[in-house]
């Protein structure tokens, strides 16, 4: 049950990402038009982790998207499908929270990228995020959590 609600956790924030990179709104005004976190679909625990990185993506997006640009080679971000971006988002945010062990983190977003991509998606998003692992890219190692920022 808890690898249900973790997953539920990671889609909902795959659909936020997503959502946010289409409207093109900013960050904050985006979250207040309506997207919240159901505790029942996501379980309290989950709940915490969803908000924490939620928090975390705002602070960092761009730091975030430069990292991704970084590894992405010959691969702007505006050519990159918004659902395998968002999925991208996703794992680099965990990644570089770093609560969650890596090859977990790369399993579930090569995993979701199964179920939302295209065929071609799992390989490019295992890439990236692999890429983003192994970085020496200075974004990727100088994070703190939002916890600790406050």
């Amino acid at each position: 049950m808890k690898f249900k609600k973790r997953r539920a956790a990671r889609e909902k924030l795959i659909q936020i990402f997503y959502g946010w990179s289409i409207q093109k709104e900013p960050w904050d005004i985006f979250l207040d038009q309506g997207y919240q976190i159901h505790t029942t679909v996501v379980g309290a625990t989950n709940e915490k982790m969803v908000k924490e990185m939620l928090q975390f993506f705002r602070l960092h997006i761009d730091r975030i998207d430069v990292c991704i640009q970084k590894v992405s080679e010959n691969w702007k971000l505006e050519r990159i499908s918004p659902v395998d971006l968002a999925i991208i988002r996703l794992g680099a945010t965990e990644l570089m929270i770093g609560k969650t062990p890596i090859p977990v983190v790369i399993n579930e977003a090569v995993e979701l990228a199964k179920i939302y991509g295209s065929k071609s998606s799992s390989s490019f998003i295992n890439g990236i995020l692999h890429s983003i692992s192994e970085s020496t890219c200075p974004e990727s190692k100088s994070f703190v959590s939002p916890s600790e920022n406050e």
